[in-house]
């Protein structure tokens, strides 16, 4: 890997920490920024899980649908371009 520059993690949380970790272990130079003691805000109040199922709720009815249905417009910045994998659908 080529060393990259000097860089600033903010916040000592889960992933704060671990982004600190693998930047260090890969040599980069940084420094790591924080209020209060690592891993004692958001990651203490959650126990430090990180899962979609316990994001927060839908911000209004209607967004899964309309979300889903912008997935076929081109003009979409939701935009997935559908196509057959054939290797996919052996598995």
């Amino acid at each position: 890997m080529t060393r990259m520059g000097r860089t600033v993690v903010i916040g000592a949380g889960v992933i704060g920490l671990l982004c600190a970790y693998e930047l260090t272990r890969h040599g980069e130079c940084l420094t790591l920024i924080d209020r209060g003691e690592p891993g004692m805000a958001c990651s203490w109040g959650n126990a430090g899980w990180i899962v979609p199922s316990l994001s927060g709720p839908i911000c209004a009815p209607g967004v899964v649908g309309s979300s889903l249905a912008s997935m076929l417009r081109r003009e979409s910045p939701l935009y997935i371009k559908l196509q057959w994998n054939l290797d996919l659908m052996r598995w």
